[in-house]
C-alpha cells in the first residue's frame, strides 16, 4: 500500500512539473525590423475663417451624430446592428467622425501664458472601408482610421495637414486590390476637404 502511495504521489509530482519544465524549454524570440517608405502631407490653407472651416467640416461628418458612435459600435452584437449604425451616422456622407483631440484645450492649460492657435485633430473614416482593407493586411490597422490637423493660421484662417492614404500605405500596396482601395480613399479625402475649404458660398 505504501509503495502505491509513492507511486502515485510521483505521477502527480510528475504532472505538476511537466508543464514547467516546457515551458521553460519554449525559445521565444523577436525581431524588428524597419521598412522606409516616403510618405506625402497634403495641405489645405485657405484665409476662410478657421470657426467656418471647422464647422463645415462637422457637417460633413455629422460630428453631431457621431458623439457615441464608438460606444454603440463596440456594443454592436450583430454586422446588421453595425450597419444599421453606420448608415444613420453617415447618411448621405461619405465619412464620420470616431475621435477629437483639442490641443489648445490642454496647452491653455498646461502653459496659460502662451497664446496658442486653434488646433484639433479628427480621426475621421468610415468602417465600411476599413472592412474592405483590412483583411487584404491587417497590418494596415496602424493607421486606420486615419488623423486630420485642422490648425488656425495667423491670419486667423485655416490650414488642414494629413497623409496621403497611398503613401502611408506604399509598403503594402503590392497588393493591387488594397492599391485600388487606397487610391479611393485619396480621392474621396480629397474631395472632402475640396468642400470644406471652397471658396463658392
Amino acid at each position: 500500500m505504501f509503495k502505491q502511495w509513492l507511486f502515485s504521489a510521483a505521477l502527480l509530482a510528475s504532472s505538476i512539473v511537466a508543464p514547467t519544465i516546457a515551458a521553460a524549454t519554449t525559445k521565444y524570440h523577436t525581431v524588428k525590423t524597419i521598412r522606409p517608405f516616403t510618405a506625402e502631407l497634403v495641405f489645405y490653407e485657405t484665409n476662410i475663417p478657421y470657426d467656418t472651416v471647422l464647422g463645415r467640416l462637422d457637417a460633413a461628418i455629422n460630428k453631431t451624430g457621431s458623439v457615441n458612435f464608438l460606444r454603440d459600435f463596440h456594443n454592436s452584437k450583430t454586422k446588421e446592428e453595425q450597419t444599421t449604425l453606420i448608415s444613420s451616422i453617415i447618411q448621405d456622407r461619405t465619412f464620420l467622425l470616431f475621435l477629437e483631440t483639442n490641443h489648445k484645450a490642454w496647452l491653455d492649460v498646461y502653459d496659460p501664458t502662451t497664446q496658442h492657435p486653434k488646433a484639433t485633430v479628427y480621426t475621421i473614416g468610415n468602417p465600411n472601408f476599413a472592412a474592405n482593407i483590412l483583411p487584404l493586411d491587417y497590418t494596415t490597422g496602424v493607421n486606420i482610421p486615419p488623423r486630420f490637423l485642422i490648425l488656425e493660421t495667423k491670419n486667423g484662417g485655416a490650414k488642414i495637414v494629413y497623409q496621403q492614404f497611398s503613401k502611408i500605405f506604399a509598403p503594402f500596396n503590392k497588393n493591387k486590390e488594397l492599391a485600388g482601395h487606397t487610391h479611393d480613399l485619396d480621392v474621396n479625402f480629397g474631395a472632402l476637404f475640396d468642400n470644406v475649404t471652397s471658396t463658392k458660398v
